[in-house]
């Protein structure tokens, strides 16, 4: 039975898929830079909820049925705004979700909600190719026959002989 487990285990873990790259070199724990979730002594982060002291699975907010690319936008977006410096800050001082600042800051405008990247416009479509070039000219036919002497005489050879 414990073999099973094992066994199971390791099974689940080889099946995991590439990190998305907005979390490249992101603690899985705390969602910080610079070290990994086996060597994180911080509280953990809910990526639910975004505040210290529970993971997901027992966050008490309900799910919401957002799309991938949705959730998505919204992740890249909390991770920007953690990142960012907050006007009145040092540039040392980071922000995470659920942190105070480091130092007081003077009130400061209400932060605008952030907006999503613009969509890419597609390429325009390629110009259209050349004309061709111009057939070259045809030769125009005979409008008349040859005199009758002009033609070859023909050979006939009777069936069956």
């Amino acid at each position: 039975m414990w073999r099973h487990r094992v066994e199971a285990r390791n099974d689940a873990a080889a099946g995991r898929g590439a990190v998305a790259p907005e979390m490249d070199g992101l603690c899985f724990r705390c969602y910080e830079p610079g070290h990994r979730k086996r060597d994180c002594t911080n509280e953990e982060v809910c990526v639910r909820c975004w505040l210290r002291g529970h993971p997901a699975r027992e966050c008490k907010r309900p799910r919401s049925p957002s799309s991938e690319e949705e959730l998505r936008t919204l992740a890249l977006a909390k991770l920007v705004r953690r990142r960012s410096p907050v006007r009145g800050e040092p540039a040392g001082a980071w922000r995470g979700p659920g942190r105070e600042p480091r130092c007081p800051a003077a009130p400061t405008q209400p932060a605008r909600s952030p907006t999503p990247p613009p969509a890419p416009t597609p390429p325009p479509p390629p110009p259209p190719p050349p004309p061709p070039p111009p057939a070259a000219p045809v030769a125009p036919l005979p409008l008349s026959l040859p005199p009758l002497g002009a033609w070859p005489p023909l050979c006939v050879e009777p069936v069956g002989a």
